[in-house]
């Protein structure tokens, strides 16, 4: 009773003493004492009703809870919805106002086209009047020329035949005074005699006179005088006519220098070399009867049209071939415009895409590489048959050879249904070439067997080949490896690409596998190749080429219970905070998208790097966990494979460029100037030779013919005289590059009937000829010192019988291009 008393009493305590006591109690409890007061029944309380009383404000305390996060959830929803959609009004119009540019660029690029077709159509019309005009002016010019050289024919055969008639003339002028002073002079001669007569008879006359009378012999001197004079007198005459003769016998003389016989004999001569003068107009050219008008036109006029015309000529020309320089310009501009409305055509999908891209989460971000992975672990289809048939034909070692390998690639090609023919030589160059280099060159005229060559290869020893073709608009890596859109997160993978991935699986390890870039010069080397020029410099664990900065990888939809496990068992600090992450990411197994956001991206790298490097695969164990490609390095860096050979094919001509020699000096080059020749025969089958096969054979003829370039006399000799001569020396590369080479070439060439001596020689004449001589094609040959050179290298050659260093000295000594 006491105990109640007490209990009583302490009900009863002073309001003073409550409050101190009430200070502790939450208002909520407060609260729930007043409905329990409000619900007792003479001071006791129904536990039932006050049960329903809770569960009544428990209901409507969630209720109000639930509307209160519904509210916040809408609040957030509609936040999150305005917010959005102002980032894609933000994009649309960003994406809008670039259409409105292009559009402006694309009319600006319309007009352009439109006004240099005007150009182009106006100046066409002035070339095509100006040949119009050129071809009436020459066609005016052939019937002047012609009628010059006819007017000069008549004036010839007339001043010939008035020459004749004179010279005749003079002839018979000349004919008739000879015979005249002939007659005269023998009248006179007579007349002499008759004197002579006369003046003995005188003589004797005159004997007698001196005996006779005296009248009579006066008489007779007085005749005898007069007989005197007479003949005096006919004496001078006779002078007179023997002057006048060597007169015109001088003046006959002086008229030609010749006799009347001796001038007709000349007027034959001139009237046979009118003739041929004739023959020969008939046979002169257009250009050569311009040639003569201009000579024997007197006037000046004309001649001065013809040049003032060919001055408009050249005029026209030069505006052609600006106009030339234009229509390519416009070609280009054309081009352009395509590739600009090719990109509009591109964004605009893009913006009608770009909702649906950026909600997108999932989905394979490098679908080319995810399928190289899923078909290597396909047990079906080509690729599973392929590897099959390997296995089946594969090469015992012991049995195989350099030399056999040879005779194996030649007859193979010899024996197929469209039969190909390769030489020893060749051949044996390409192999040493792929020991030496994994880049070869092959070049040369079309039809020759370029591309072919390691296509059979590839083909006789069950190798893997694709063949690219370089295109002339590639100007950068990523024609060749591929492309990363940051809109959709995919990397497009280009075909290259696609096969420097599959040569690094795991099926294809042990597998020789080649690339062909064809017609590689078709766009600059440099500009595309360069990165694997610098890698492949490197040692080959350093072989690898970054593709792009994003990691390609993603994270699995979905985990398994393995994963887990697998962490749970992990004692590292760093492995146990990535536990964590794998339990908020997946805590029901699958991918919770809205954790995803919350978990930072270093964290999301970190669980992808780890789920890739377990190889933890899904539930089925079709695939891997982790998306995207599994064999990349970090998931952006392919590695590029010792079995992966890249073979390029060129062309010298107008559609290429010049090859550098920075690609030259890396590569192993080839040529191929002819078509071999040979016999079909049967045809015998495939055999597997795997990548560590054909290793082992180049490693043991290393060992068994050991080579060392910068030791061996002939190299030494030659280098001499480039060196002092052109300025042109052996890089270390090159003697590398011979140190393997060589070794490998007289390897080959075993049991072929030739002397590792002369095998040498042959192979130093193909490192030498494609690698070194090249780059004297541009020194000329046609100074005194650089002929001496050139000769005394050819000289060398041929003394070692190096026939294609001693045709390129040849050819460059010749003077030719």
């Amino acid at each position: 009773m006491a105990k109640k008393g007490n209990s009583r009493g302490k009900g009863n305590t002073s309001p003073t003493q409550a409050k101190s006591t009430s200070v502790s109690i939450s208002a909520d409890d407060v609260a729930l004492l007043e409905k329990a007061k409000s619900i007792a029944k003479d001071g006791e309380i129904d536990r039932n009703e006050l049960k329903s009383m809770l569960e009544d404000e428990l209901v409507k305390e969630i209720e109000e809870k639930r509307q209160q996060q519904e509210t916040e959830l809408e609040s957030q929803k509609a936040s999150f919805e305005e917010q959005y959609k102002k980032e894609l009004d933000k994009k649309h119009s960003g994406l809008k106002k670039e259409t409105v540019d292009l559009e402006k660029t694309k009319n600006a690029l319309e007009s352009s086209i439109n006004r240099l077709q005007s150009e182009l159509d106006n100046a066409s019309k002035k070339i095509e009047e100006g040949e119009a005009e050129k071809k009436c002016i020459i066609e005016k010019a052939k019937e002047e020329a012609q009628k010059i050289v006819d007017k000069a024919k008549e004036d010839a055969e007339d001043a010939s035949k008035e020459v004749l008639d004179d010279i005749v003339q003079k002839k018979l002028e000349l004919e008739d005074e000879k015979d005249g002073i002939e007659t005269q002079q023998l009248e006179l001669e007579a007349r002499e005699v008759q004197l002579a007569s006369k003046e003995k008879r005188i003589e004797k006359q005159a004997a007698i006179y001196d005996a006779a009378n005296p009248d009579v012999v006066e008489s007779l001197n007085r005749q005898l005088n007069v007989t005197r004079e007479q003949l005096d007198a006919v004496r001078d005459e006779y002078e007179k006519v023997q002057i006048e003769l060597n007169k015109i016998k001088l003046k006959q003389i002086k008229s030609e220098g010749i006799s009347p016989e001796e001038l007709q004999e000349e007027n034959d001569r001139l009237l046979e070399k009118i003739e041929d003068l004739e023959n020969k107009c008939k046979r002169y050219s257009d250009y050569e009867l311009l040639e003569m008008k201009r000579a024997l036109d007197a006037e000046k006029d004309y001649l001065t049209r013809i040049q003032n015309q060919d001055a408009e000529i050249a005029e026209s020309k030069a505006e052609l071939v600006r106009l030339k320089n234009g229509q390519m310009e416009y070609e280009q501009l054309r081009s352009q415009l395509d590739l600009l409305r090719t990109l509009n055509d591109h964004l605009r999908g893009e913006l009608d895409n770009t909702k649906k891209m950026l909600e997108s989460s999932v989905g394979e971000i490098c679908p080319a590489l995810t399928a190289i992975d899923i078909q290597q672990t396909e047990m079906s289809g080509e690729e599973y048959n392929r590897s099959v048939e390997r296995e089946d034909l594969k090469v015992d070692l012991r049995s195989m050879n350099l030399p056999k390998l040879i005779t194996h690639v030649k007859t193979y090609a010899a024996g197929r249904a469209k039969p190909l023919y390769y030489s020893d030589k060749d051949l044996r160059a390409y192999i040493a070439g792929m020991a030496s280099s994994h880049l070869s060159i092959l070049q040369g005229m079309s039809g020759t067997g370029k591309t072919s060559l390691p296509k059979i290869f590839a083909e006789a020893i069950l190798g893997e080949i694709n063949v690219v073709a370089v295109e002339s608009s590639w100007r950068d890596r990523n024609e060749l490896l591929g492309y990363y859109n940051d809109f959709s997160k995919k990397f497009t993978a280009k075909e290259f690409t696609c096969d420097l991935y599959r040569a690094g699986c795991d099926r294809y390890k042990d597998t020789i596998y080649i690339i062909v870039l064809d017609e590689m010069n078709l766009s600059r080397v440099e500009y595309y190749f360069a990165d694997f020029l610098s890698v492949l410099e490197d040692k080959t664990s350093n072989w690898k080429i970054k593709l792009v900065d994003t990691d390609l990888r993603q994270l699995p939809t979905e985990i398994t219970k393995e994963v887990k496990d697998a962490l749970a068992n992990e004692k590292s600090k760093e492995l146990v905070e990535l536990k964590s992450v794998v339990d908020e990411l997946y805590s029901d197994m699958k991918l919770n998208e809205d954790e995803e956001t919350k978990v930072s991206s270093n964290d999301k790298l970190r669980l992808i790097a780890y789920l890739s490097g377990k190889k933890f695969k899904n539930a089925a164990n079709t695939r891997y966990l982790v998306g995207g490609p599994q064999n990349l390095i970090d998931g952006n860096t392919v590695k590029i494979p010792a079995n992966l050979w890249f073979v390029g094919t060129a062309n010298r001509d107008e559609s290429t460029f010049e090859i550098t020699d920075k690609v030259y000096d890396r590569a192993q080059v080839l040529e191929f100037n002819k078509r071999a020749k040979g016999n079909q025969v049967e045809e015998i089958e495939k055999i597997y030779l795997p990548y560590e096969t054909l290793n082992r054979m180049f490693k043991k003829a290393e060992a068994d013919f050991t080579f060392d370039a910068e030791t061996y006399a002939l190299l030494n000799e030659i280098e001499q005289i480039l060196q002092a001569n052109f300025k042109v020396s052996y890089g270390n590369r090159i003697l590398d590059q011979m140190n393997t080479f060589v070794p490998v070439y007289v390897a080959a060439g075993q049991g072929s009937g030739l002397t590792d001596d002369q095998l040498i020689r042959e192979a130093i004449d193909y490192q030498l000829t494609y690698k070194v001589l090249r780059k004297l094609e541009y020194i000329e040959m046609n100074r005194d010192a650089n002929k001496d050179a050139g000769d005394k290298l050819r000289k060398k050659f041929e003394q070692n019988e190096m026939k294609l260093a001693k045709e390129f000295m040849d050819w460059k000594l010749r003077g030719e291009e």
